[in-house]
């Protein structure tokens, strides 16, 4: 290759790079930078059953927004589901879809659940979720249906 070509190759490695690293930055919660709670029902299904809760998570819309805290309550064993991890980053993907880092959750009765990645669904004020974490017994599902204060939502 002739220097011309080495350049050229550079110029285009250095802009699509650039572009992906720009493309992660597209995407944000509104509002921005504000604390929230996320209020709902959650269920957690494992080998050994299923355990359906309340669960309120906090956290901000920050750069990068995270969960800081999340409690689970109501059905038997609720009050004993621990979150773990925290806090968990959560990064807007596109115009509705955001990604949960590092996810963990202790089942009673179970053990832990995660880490992992969850996706979720965030449009007019819920977050949705419908997805599974890794375990050293198998698999965890998770079905959430999360209703946000303020209300949030996912802007380019």
């Amino acid at each position: 290759m002739n220097h011309s070509t080495i350049g050229r190759l550079a110029a285009v490695v250095f802009v699509a790079s650039a572009g992906s690293a720009l493309a992660a930055d597209v995407y944000q919660f509104s509002p921005s930078g504000v604390p929230f709670t996320a209020t709902g029902n959650v269920t957690l299904m494992t080998t050994t059953g299923s355990t359906a809760c309340s669960a309120i998570l906090s956290g901000a819309t920050t750069s990068p927004a995270q969960i800081t805290s999340a409690t689970f309550s109501g059905g038997t064993g609720c009050s004993s589901v621990r979150a773990m991890n925290l806090p968990w980053k959560f990064v807007a993907h596109s115009s509705t879809r955001a990604l949960l880092h590092h996810v963990t959750i202790s089942v009673p009765g179970y053990g832990r659940c995660g880490p992992n990645e969850v996706n979720a669904v965030v449009s007019g004020g819920s977050i949705t979720i419908q997805d599974h974490l890794p375990s050293p017994g198998g698999i965890c599902g998770i079905d959430a249906s999360l209703s946000t204060a303020p209300s949030l939502s996912i802007t380019p």
